[in-house]
């Protein structure tokens, strides 16, 4: 059997089920979105800067000095 791609898994979710879930608890858990693969070729895209249309460092401000908090990056394109 095929391995089933992120779009067809999401497509196959149990939609009313998880707006339920949403509007009880303001969460949803989705088990299993993607495969350790999967993971391991968006994490394999980050240095690849042409991939994301923006980055935004996050800082804060604390007695003067600036603490490094983490960094945002946004695809380019839509994930398929």
């Amino acid at each position: 059997m095929p391995k089933q791609q992120p779009a067809e898994h999401i497509a196959a979710l149990d939609w009313e089920a998880l707006q339920q879930t949403l509007d009880e608890q303001g969460y949803a858990h989705i088990p299993n979105l993607l495969d350790p693969e999967q993971c391991h070729d968006i994490i394999n895209t980050y240095e690849e800067t042409g991939n994301f249309r923006s980055t935004i460092h996050m800082n804060t401000t604390t007695r003067s000095q600036y603490d490094y908090i983490g960094k945002q990056i946004y695809l380019r394109y839509y994930l398929s």
